[in-house]
């Protein structure tokens, strides 16, 4: 009936239950990827309807979720509600693990809270891990050739050792090109990960032209 509306004259909010909060990963689609690489990482993506499991159980907060799948049973283990709730509103990726139930093997899956999200966070980490190579990339004296992985260096800026050279190619049958070798103001090649490097090292750097 119409009597059960708030007339003109009164305050109609309130008759109005008090707002809820959202949580964020309520505007969250998420995109939730499995590594099934053995040795190397190789992200797949979980596709629908599983990837709409995982996203329900993670956004009720339950600790871990079963489904079956390719005739074998699993359990992704989401772990602490309040940890992935706070990386999941900073725009990062959510830990998680896929247990076969069957053979117990473990397999590590990311959840992010979108495609997009992911490309943003994988730009911004590859953006801090060039800076925190600049000072050995511009360096001439720097040994990066056997340099793998998105560790940083071990020190910010490389160690400048002097290195000592004998003449030892002034004789007369050693090549032109050796025997014009220089064997002064020499620099020890320093390696990123703090290696000792038992040569001395002079890179030739890009030049820019006009």
């Amino acid at each position: 009936p119409i009597s059960h509306y708030p007339s003109p004259g009164r305050d109609a909010s309130m008759t109005c239950p008090a707002p809820v909060p959202i949580l964020a990963t309520a505007k969250q689609p998420g995109y939730w990827q499995c590594d099934v690489g053995n040795g190397r990482s190789n992200w797949v993506d979980f596709q629908w309807p599983f990837s709409a499991i995982l996203e329900q159980a993670f956004c009720l907060g339950w600790p871990w979720v079963d489904f079956r799948r390719g005739g074998n049973d699993y359990r992704v283990i989401l772990g602490q509600w309040h940890r992935r709730l706070q990386e999941a509103c900073n725009g990062q990726p959510c830990d998680a693990e896929q247990v076969n139930q069957q053979t117990n093997a473990k397999r590590p899956v990311h959840r992010w809270p979108s495609a997009c999200a992911k490309g943003n966070w994988e730009a911004a980490q590859l953006q801090k891990a060039q800076q925190n190579w600049v000072n050995w990339t511009n360096a001439d004296w720097a040994w990066l050739l056997d340099v793998d992985g998105p560790d940083p260096p071990s020190v910010p800026t490389p160690p400048r050792r002097r290195y000592a050279l004998e003449s030892c190619f002034k004789d007369a049958f050693w090549p032109p090109l050796l025997q014009s070798w220089p064997n002064e103001k020499l620099i020890s090649a320093a390696h990123p990960k703090g290696e000792r490097c038992n040569f001395a090292l002079k890179r030739l750097l890009p030049t820019r032209t006009e």
